[in-house]
């Protein structure tokens, strides 16, 4: 009798450490998942952030060439008066 109850504990044991074994195994794609979710949205933000900084950079260098523009013609322009707006005139 002894043997039947062994075998049946050990029955048990394997059911549970099968059970722990799925669970473990659910929980490991699941943290895998948010893994790949949060690296999907860091490259989202790196590439927003990225696209943000190149239209920063062309606003910038359009703004330097505008005023180069305008001090060039005030220059030209002789009269001291500054023509394009908002552009400090040369000292």
């Amino acid at each position: 009798m002894a043997h039947v109850r062994i075998r049946q504990e050990l029955q048990q044991e394997c059911q549970e450490r099968k059970a722990q074994g799925s669970q473990l195994s659910s929980q490991l794609l699941e943290h895998a998942e948010r893994l790949e979710w949060a690296e999907q949205q860091r490259m989202k933000a790196e590439s927003a952030l990225l696209q943000d900084l190149r239209e920063a950079k062309t606003e910038l260098k359009r703004e330097i060439r505008d005023r180069e523009e305008g001090q060039s013609q005030a220059k030209m322009g002789g009269s001291g008066e500054n023509h394009m707006g908002d552009f400090p005139l040369p000292a």
